[in-house]
């Protein structure tokens, strides 16, 4: 989540920008329920279920990009969805390429990978709650469990698993 403070500061001209830190759109909806920032800690301990449907995936050639949607059914609701891409050189969590969107209140998303990866590899699916939980399985908020879906490239074009 951002720069590391030391050589951050070494490199800032002016130290009225010292205090800044970057938080990419992943980041930023995982914590922006999280009960630290919202101020409640109600149901704070339940772990909403998970149940993607509709699931697609399609490649835009003209925009280089993938487009992932689908619907997410759950007895909590969820303001937006994590698109985790995992692919060649093997990545670990830390370092996986991820995106986010938010979810329409009919549970309805549409996430765009604009940094498709040239690579056969898989797409995790981790939703973001109101109650601040994050999962990708109802189960566990441990990314190697959530919905999954795995592509490969071919050419210049993906075959995703349906």
């Amino acid at each position: 989540m951002g720069p590391r403070t030391d050589p951050f500061r070494a490199a800032v001209r002016s130290k009225l920008d010292h205090d800044r830190v970057y938080l990419c759109e992943a980041e930023a909806a995982m914590l922006w329920k999280h009960f630290v920032f919202s101020g409640t800690a109600q149901d704070r301990r339940v772990v909403p279920s998970v149940e993607v449907q509709r699931y697609r995936a399609r490649y835009d050639r003209s925009r280089n990009e993938i487009v992932v949607s689908g619907t997410l059914v759950s007895n909590h609701n969820a303001h937006s969805v994590i698109l985790v891409d995992e692919s060649s050189p093997r990545q670990v969590n830390y370092w996986a390429k991820t995106y986010a969107a938010r979810i329409e209140p009919t549970g309805e998303f549409q996430v765009r990978v604009r940094e498709p990866s040239p690579a056969a590899g898989t797409f995790r699916l981790m939703f973001c709650f109101e109650n601040g939980a994050i999962t990708g399985d109802g189960k566990t908020s441990n990314p190697t469990n959530a919905f999954e879906k795995t592509y490969t490239r071919r050419g210049n074009d993906y075959q995703f698993e349906p």
